[in-house]
């Protein structure tokens, strides 16, 4: 079916889940399996699609390993319904029922051929000579009067890359990959790394965390498509060939869709991402507590954050708005209560970090938690770390998007053998 066993990432999505296996009557099987194991390395849990294992929904003393229980199901036919959808562990060869999931249909060409990534969007390491730069590198280009029909790299280049500047955070899935046009030379080898700036950079990974080497071309035209295990999030795209035959020549494009800000359902000034509504006051000089207050004053929170892809996208709106003059921007962590003891603001569990390196670091009694925002180590920007509360920052606030379509009480969709009373 082209998915993998499903991954949970945040609690939403828990809630979808388990709300679909508590509305689905008859539930007969006794668990759904999800893509979470410890088989290679008892304790060490792993998501079978290789990404991060940054939330849980265990049963109460779950997982337990008994029998040999490697292999995770979400509870589906038990008898304490309030259990249903919670996770526990289950023998592998157990007979159960079982969640998939795909990313949605997100394989559009970026535009490297048609050009909407402009030439100076398209660099590289060296060129052969300044006819085979890296903009000749466009799929499907054909030679042209004094130009080569590929990007060639230097020949004793020993570290060769081109690499896409895509403007902001995109989705991308995958790269296609076509030889020279007017020579016998293509890659027949390559890795791909991805970043939200050119000098901080992630290799594209199995679901083992090897870096993958993809497997390239095998003659001069045709186009050879390589779709990632999982799509990432990235403003660049950084091709690394490892083998080629004759001489490195490439021409390449990238397919993903835009990472959609929809903000249906958010206050003017705010933007929607997935479920939720963010604020970002790029402008402010306050305190922790006062920015606390004016989130509060707005209806909403401290920006919590739970996944990768949530931390990428806020991140990458830091990275990509070009006026930030505050050093951080305050998010919703602490450990005012209790030292190293982390909490949210908005109570929410605390299920995943971005920490920079070396941080937290308690410097100065630092016991409130940002963003970075204008530092000289680009790299570092969107990443953790703890501040004092009464430096003035910016923040960011983050509100649940509007939801408030009437259920069904007063159109009869709720039916009346759904409504009961104490007496």
């Amino acid at each position: 079916m082209g998915s993998q066993l499903a991954s949970i990432h945040s609690q939403g999505e828990q809630d979808f889940l388990a709300g679909h296996i508590r509305d689905h009557q008859p539930v007969t099987s006794f668990g759904y399996f999800i893509g979470l194991n410890d088989i290679d390395n008892e304790t060490t849990w792993k998501w079978t699609d290789g990404t991060q294992v940054d939330f849980n929904a265990w049963n109460e003393d779950e997982p337990s390993n008994v029998g040999d229980n490697d292999c995770v199901g979400m509870y589906g036919n038990i008898t304490q319904q309030d259990s249903r959808g919670l996770w526990t562990d289950f023998r592998c060869n157990g007979s159960m029922a079982y969640i998939c999931r795909t990313f949605k249909a997100c394989r559009d060409r970026l535009g490297v051929e048609d050009g909407r990534i402009s030439d100076s969007q398209i660099t590289a390491s060296t060129e052969h000579a300044s006819n085979h730069g890296a903009t000749n590198a466009r799929l499907n280009r054909v030679a042209q009067a004094g130009t080569a029909g590929a990007w060639s790299a230097q020949a004793n280049d020993v570290n060769p890359w081109i690499q896409a500047a895509l403007g902001i955070p995109t989705w991308v899935t995958g790269v296609l990959i076509q030889g020279r046009e007017d020579w016998s030379q293509w890659v027949t080898k390559f890795k791909v790394q991805y970043s939200h700036d050119p000098d901080d950079w992630k290799f594209v990974q199995d679901p083992n965390g090897t870096i993958i080497i993809f497997d390239g071309n095998t003659d001069q035209t045709t186009v050879v498509t390589n779709l990632f295990p999982t799509p990432v999030i990235a403003s660049y795209i950084r091709i690394l060939p490892t083998a080629w035959h004759v001489h490195i020549s490439m021409r390449f494009e990238l397919v993903g869709c835009e990472v959609v800000v929809n903000s249906i359902g958010c206050t003017p000034g705010w933007e929607g991402y997935n479920n939720y509504c963010y604020f970002f006051d790029h402008a402010a000089a306050v305190t922790y507590f006062e920015a606390n207050k004016s989130c509060s004053d707005m209806g909403s929170q401290l920006v919590s954050i739970h996944s990768q892809q949530e931390q990428d996208i806020l991140a990458g709106h830091i990275r990509d708005h070009q006026q930030v003059t505050s050093l951080g921007y305050f998010i919703g962590l602490n450990d005012i209560d209790d030292e190293t003891t982390w909490k949210w603001t908005d109570g929410t569990q605390v299920d995943f970090n971005a920490w920079t390196e070396g941080e937290p670091n308690n410097v100065d009694d630092e016991d409130c938690v940002g963003m970075y925002g204008n530092i000289t180590q680009q790299d570092s920007r969107g990443l953790w770390n703890d501040f004092r509360c009464n430096a003035s920052m910016t923040y960011i606030c983050r509100v649940f998007k509007e939801c408030m379509r009437p259920l069904g009480m007063g159109n009869y969709e709720v039916a009346d053998d759904k409504i009961t009373t104490s007496s």
